[in-house]
């Protein structure tokens, strides 16, 4: 696969370290960082993870890491992006938002 894991943080001085950086490479992990004293730059996945946490993880946790990750990717692109609501999209899910806009931009 094409894919390739980002790895976004702050601009902790513990990320921007050439000890941490080289260790990032090694794994093929892509690096993002904030912009410099503008915390709001990470709000967007912040409010995935708390929507995660609160209206999907089981309270005990997962048993196993296959599991877990089958079951978040389903909440994922099954519900998250698909049919949720988001306040920031008008009321509209990522998807039907997408599509709504992809009918006044034609994408090529």
């Amino acid at each position: 696969r094409n894919e390739r894991l980002l790895f976004h943080s702050d601009q902790g001085v513990q990320y921007k370290s050439n000890k941490y950086r080289k260790l990032l490479w090694r794994y093929g992990v892509m690096q993002s960082m904030s912009r410099r004293g503008n915390c709001l730059d990470n709000s967007p996945m912040e409010r995935v993870f708390r929507s995660l946490k609160s209206e999907w993880l089981p309270k005990g946790g997962y048993g196993d890491f296959s599991h877990a990750v089958r079951d978040i990717n389903q909440w994922i692109n099954g519900y998250y992006n698909v049919y949720r609501p988001h306040t920031n999209n008008g009321g509209l899910s990522p998807y039907l938002h997408e599509e709504k806009w992809k009918q006044v931009i034609p994408v090529s």
